[in-house]
């Protein structure tokens, strides 16, 4: 096991396409609080802005720039994504949007948590709406005793993401270069996956009440833009038989030899907790659930497809699975009010 400093324990993802004045919003915002993690833009906009996006413009962060060429598809995003993570060398990664803001104290404190609760594989504090004051994802802490257990989708949430989840970063490399391989061009597989991806690992912990990251609402990249089926959507979606296949091929290898389920069977216990979820989604109550039967069939036939592909990177070695942190954490103060007198200096609030 790696002993490291607290420092050295994370790295902060900012993927790029576009939003330049964002870009230099956020990493503005992050020297002002003296963020002392490591920072990895990886951008997908076609630009080369390394003059630009360095530590000599940016002396107080430990930033670094790659440019991978423009994303023209969702593939393509899967690609840079898979190439960015295979530069991170820390233990912990946490994606970040370039138009949102984080809270330092926030980080470390899960930081900690993740050193001393070595069970578990990520942690989220509260994604709070910076403009209403509002928590916006909801999904509680998952602390069942097997992957199948916390292999679940809870109801009466709020929104229900993984997105920003502070994570182990071998889990992280595993998935995006799944993501890569498979060819997908479907980024709700992506989002989708990642409610639930890292409970497949270990332990997940969700507060809705400790700073942790602020969201700017207003100029999202994807939202409203027919990029991707929405949640609801995705059953309906042309995609959406091949990606269930891939999901399904994906869970079902990482659970079944500790949950001993085996073969058909157990991919059908797969693939009905997803169908379930996604049915309910749709206002499709349990006792009419038989109306997806017949897509339980296909996206289990689909699903063999991927085996192959997916045990390749499952049974890779896994590196920097757990860490020990060594010296003492800087004292720190999870406050709402001293994250928002330091925002109000770079958006209107």
């Amino acid at each position: 096991m790696e002993t490291i400093n607290y420092k050295d324990s994370l790295t902060i993802l900012i993927p790029l396409w576009g939003r330049f004045e964002e870009t230099l919003r956020i990493l503005n915002h992050m020297s002002s609080i003296n963020m002392p993690f490591k920072i990895l833009l990886a951008d997908g906009g076609g630009n080369d802005d390394k003059d630009k996006l360095n530590k000599d413009n940016f002396p107080k962060l430990d930033l670094e720039y790659h440019s991978f060429g423009r994303d023209k598809t969702i593939h393509d995003f899967m690609v840079k994504m898979n190439k960015a993570f295979s530069i991170i060398d820390t233990p912990l990664t946490i994606m970040v949007d370039n138009d949102d803001f984080l809270s330092l104290d926030g980080l470390i404190h899960g930081i900690k948590f993740l050193n001393d609760n070595k069970d578990y594989a990520s942690y989220r504090g509260d994604i709070h709406c910076a403009r209403s004051g509002h928590s916006i994802y909801k999904q509680p802490t998952k602390t069942g005793d097997t992957s199948l257990e916390r292999f679940i989708f809870p109801t009466d949430s709020g929104m229900n993401s993984g997105w920003h989840d502070m994570g182990r970063t071998y889990i992280f490399k595993k998935f995006f270069e799944i993501m890569d391989k498979s060819q997908t061009n479907d980024l709700q597989l992506v989002f989708f996956n990642k409610k639930f991806l890292n409970t497949l690992y270990g332990k997940a912990y969700k507060d809705s009440s400790t700073p942790y990251y602020y969201h700017i609402h207003g100029n999202s990249l994807v939202w409203g833009k027919d990029i991707y089926s929405r949640g609801r959507d995705w059953i309906h979606s042309e995609n959406f038989i091949d990606s269930a296949g891939i999901t399904i091929s994906m869970v079902y290898n990482l659970i079944h030899e500790e949950n001993k389920i085996t073969g058909l069977d157990g991919r059908v216990v797969v693939a009905k907790r997803i169908l379930k979820h996604l049915a309910e989604l749709n206002g499709i109550k349990p006792k009419d659930f038989n109306v997806v039967d017949k897509k339980i069939v296909e996206s289990l036939v689909s699903s063999y497809d991927y085996d192959e592909l997916i045990l390749s990177v499952l049974d890779k070695p896994d590196k920097n699975t757990s860490f020990d942190l060594t010296g003492v954490l800087p004292e720190i103060l999870l406050d709402y009010q001293k994250d928002r007198n330091v925002l109000l200096n770079h958006i209107a609030l």
